[in-house]
């Protein structure tokens, strides 16, 4: 009976743990993104993007910013709403993103079609038309697995 009991609670366990894990598969943006050529204060060098809310109902995320790729402290946290999703040419996944805070920002991602790269730019006016790699506010991202 006892062996039956751990069994089972194991088996609840893991179906837990499955499920925690598997619900930031919703979004592809979902994940630890780098760039080692930010481990300065200028740029944020890793970013992990979750799918917890935060305090918000209406919110879809979390991201997490360091500073450096390797600090064990994260210099901020920052909630966001996806405003709309769409697929582009090239297969590359869009977001329009609304980030809650103290400063109203707008921010456009692009998800490549591998997967493996986040490009984003924000302004404080409306939401970028595009990804410019000249905008001061653009930011580039790998993923890190």
């Amino acid at each position: 009976m006892k062996t039956r009991t751990f069994v089972y609670l194991c088996m609840i366990l893991i179906a837990v743990t499955v499920f925690i894990a598997s619900g930031d598969k919703k979004e592809v943006l979902y994940g630890t993104w780098v760039n080692l050529d930010y481990n300065t204060n200028a740029r944020y060098a890793k970013i992990i993007i979750n799918s917890d809310p935060g305090i918000r109902d209406d919110a879809n995320g979390t991201m997490i910013l360091y500073t450096r790729e390797y600090d064990e402290l994260p210099e901020g946290c920052i909630t966001f709403r996806i405003e709309d999703k769409w697929k582009g040419d090239e297969s590359n996944i869009w977001y329009e993103i609304e980030p809650f805070g103290m400063q109203v920002f707008y921010e456009l991602w692009k998800i490549s079609n591998s997967g493996d790269t986040l490009e984003r730019v924000y302004t404080r006016q409306n939401c970028p038309d595009e990804i410019d790699p000249n905008h001061a506010n653009y930011h580039i991202y790998y993923r890190q697995e």
